[in-house]
């Protein structure tokens, strides 16, 4: 809920229109995938977040209007000019996967609205061709460097990286985890692209590939979906036994709470149980 105040707090501040700010109601519009509980948890802060504010405000008044993209990329191009030109919003939060947020980018930029995305990451030209758009979450090459920072501090040199063969998850390997894996002197041994909704006998596949490698590090760079049936193949095939090491980004770590119990029990806590920092085969990243 902080995060999401200080976010409106910088929405009145800075975004909407200055002759605007004193004595008017402002309407601001939401982009959520309301079928997942990531966009119901959305909504539900977004909607404490503006209670608050309104409680602390004598002068301004915030509503919200939010529109559910489904996690369509044309649905949320709807979405956005039903806002504008219906609800007449003056800024739209969300959403957050880059092929809905340049879709709403697209839609939208004919008219003087700022709109600030929740997805992850974004090409580096995407400032200069909407300066409208404003990524509002932390910075990809930071999140790159800390996933670096994890594999050099262990004196490992190479690591495997899976990531959803979507334009979000691309724009996150390149360029800035290969970025920040080359800073630390990190090769990238094998670089697997997974669709969307891979299925057991492609996962089984791919993994089996990667299994008889000699380097078994792994960064996962995919959506939660993906990566529970990610992890629940390659538990089938004892890849998350000592000997395996799996990182994962923000993307999945941050919705943790909301993976099904029955998943999340069969693991705990990092514990490497690593005999010397420079064993070439580190123990699991989680253990039984």
């Amino acid at each position: 809920m902080k995060t999401f105040f200080l976010l409106l707090f910088f929405l009145i501040t800075f975004a909407l229109k200055p002759e605007g700010i004193n004595g008017v109601d402002q309407v601001i519009g939401a982009i959520l995938d309301c079928d997942t509980r990531v966009g119901k948890e959305e909504r539900v802060a977004m909607d404490i977040a503006i209670q608050d504010f309104n409680m602390e405000q004598n002068q301004t008044f915030i509503k919200l209007r939010s529109k559910c993209s489904q996690q369509k990329p044309l649905q949320a191009a709807l979405a956005a000019r039903h806002l504008i030109s219906k609800n007449k919003v003056q800024l739209i939060l969300g959403p957050r996967s880059w092929e809905e947020t340049s879709t709403v980018a697209e839609a939208s930029e004919h008219y003087d609205v700022p709109i600030l995305s929740f997805a992850d990451s974004s090409p580096p030209w995407a400032p200069e061709r909407w300066p409208f758009l404003v990524q509002a979450v932390a910075s990809t090459y930071t999140q790159m460097k800390a996933v670096a920072n994890i594999i050099q501090s262990w004196g490992w040199h190479r690591a495997n990286v899976i990531y959803e063969d979507t334009d979000s998850a691309a724009n996150g390997i390149s360029p800035y985890l290969y970025g920040a894996l080359q800073e630390v002197d990190v090769q990238i041994s094998n670089l697997l692209p997974l669709p969307s909704f891979a299925d057991s006998s492609l996962l089984q596949k791919k993994l089996e590939e990667l299994k008889t490698e000699q380097y078994r590090v792994f960064v996962v760079h995919t959506s939660l979906a993906l990566a529970t049936r990610i992890f629940g193949m390659a538990k089938e095939m004892k890849m998350m036994d000592k000997g395996y090491v799996w990182i994962t980004t923000d993307s999945i770590t941050s919705l943790v709470h909301s993976m099904n119990f029955s998943l999340v029990k069969k693991k705990k806590r990092l514990n490497p149980n690593l005999k010397g920092p420079h064993r070439p085969c580190p123990g699991p990243l989680w253990r039984r």
